[in-house]
């Protein structure tokens, strides 16, 4: 079974008085930021790049998004254990 995983900025909406919508508006454009800051930093994009991506919504199958830099891994199958992916990980949380 194929899946796409959604890419898109905030999403939201506003009504009531204006200076609310204004307050609303101007969160939602820090929360954009925000997003595209980190998308940028964990994916190694540009942040124009990932602003423009993320300007319109986008479904990425697992090896678009793999090459995007948004997962880092696709399995075929699931393992037995979540640690199982990550043994290092798994170490040092019985530590």
């Amino acid at each position: 079974m194929t899946r796409s995983s959604p890419a898109h900025q905030p999403l939201g909406g506003l009504q009531g008085r204006a200076s609310d919508i204004v307050f609303h508006a101007e969160e939602m454009r820090k929360t954009k930021h925000r997003m595209i800051t980190l998308y940028a930093g964990h994916c190694g994009s540009r942040y124009d790049e990932v602003e423009q991506t993320l300007d319109r919504n986008r479904f990425m199958t697992a090896e678009q998004a793999q090459d995007w830099g948004r997962i880092d891994q696709i399995l075929s199958h699931r393992p037995a254990s979540p640690m199982a992916l990550n043994p290092a990980r798994s170490a040092r949380l019985i530590e």
